[in-house]
């Protein structure tokens, strides 16, 4: 269970997928080998000087330079959002998304381009 959501671990992962998945949640959760939650920091391919989020394929965007990231969607009604503390480690993680993710393209020199 996380964040009040129930999800299964798929066989052999560390992939977790929302319980609820066969009725259309796209809700998953991976974790990395020490059991936490993967993301990195990408440059924003709108804002100069700001770093977006891009956990699970999904990207974030900074909210008032705070802690808090939300999906790059939400003015398209996401409410998808991960929460950091001053360590940067996960704090909060809801990753209900309602859309696809993104397609990135990656350069040479890592620069993330939206396709």
């Amino acid at each position: 269970m996380h964040k009040g959501y129930t999800y299964y671990q798929h066989v052999g992962s560390r992939m977790f997928y929302c319980s609820k998945r066969k009725s259309g949640c796209l809700a998953r959760i991976k974790l990395g080998k020490d059991e936490t939650i993967r993301y990195k920091f990408i440059p924003s391919s709108k804002v100069k000087g700001k770093q977006w989020i891009l956990c699970e394929k999904y990207t974030y965007a900074q909210h008032m330079y705070g802690l808090l990231y939300y999906c790059t969607r939400k003015n398209s009604g996401c409410k998808a959002r991960i929460k950091l503390n001053k360590h940067g480690n996960v704090t909060a993680y809801d990753p209900c998304h309602l859309h696809e993710p993104p397609l990135y393209y990656v350069t040479s020199k890592g620069k993330y381009v939206k396709l």
